[in-house]
């Protein structure tokens, strides 16, 4: 069976002089003709002014074959951060340390907006502001999320240097 894979190429504008001209030159070039040599691979390229992540793939299964991650789903929380940690054996950048962190040497990059400790802190104040139960469902929701780091970006080598 023959998986169809979106791949997204994205380009961090303010640091490529907003040009993306040259994201279809050199290895970029030899990156964009080896995703189109399967049929079944949709490309789109996006450009934002903004840290965006080199590539990101829609397939799970994919991601952990990269990672050499036996079993899916990927661990989550601070479980993900220790098996980063081991698979990359150097620096990581961890200046916003629990929300992001840039695994240098594998060139990965994971990253979440909140922790469970900023829902739980969110979910006391809103119990103590009697709101609580009107959020309710939301709040659950957002603890859920807080749990698990929402993008993981895999980068070209030192991507993340």
């Amino acid at each position: 069976m023959k998986i169809n894979w979106v791949v997204f190429l994205c380009y961090d504008t303010d640091s490529h002089n907003r040009d993306i001209s040259q994201f279809y030159e050199g290895d970029w070039s030899e990156l964009r003709k080896s995703i189109e040599n399967n049929s079944r691979t949709s490309i789109f390229d996006l450009a934002a002014s903004a840290d965006i992540e080199d590539i990101m793939l829609l397939d799970i299964d994919g991601v952990c074959s990269f990672l050499e991650i036996l079993l899916c789903p990927i661990p989550f929380g601070e479980d993900l951060v220790s098996l980063l940690s081991e698979r990359n054996n150097g620096l990581i950048n961890d200046f916003e340390a629990e929300y992001s962190y840039a695994f240098l040497d594998i060139s990965v990059g994971i990253y979440r907006d909140s922790t469970t400790q900023d829902i739980e802190e969110w979910i006391e104040s809103e119990k103590e502001d009697g709101t609580y139960e009107e959020i309710i469902e939301r709040l659950t929701e957002e603890l859920e999320k807080s749990k698990h780091f929402c993008t993981i970006g895999i980068g070209i080598r030192d991507y993340y240097r």
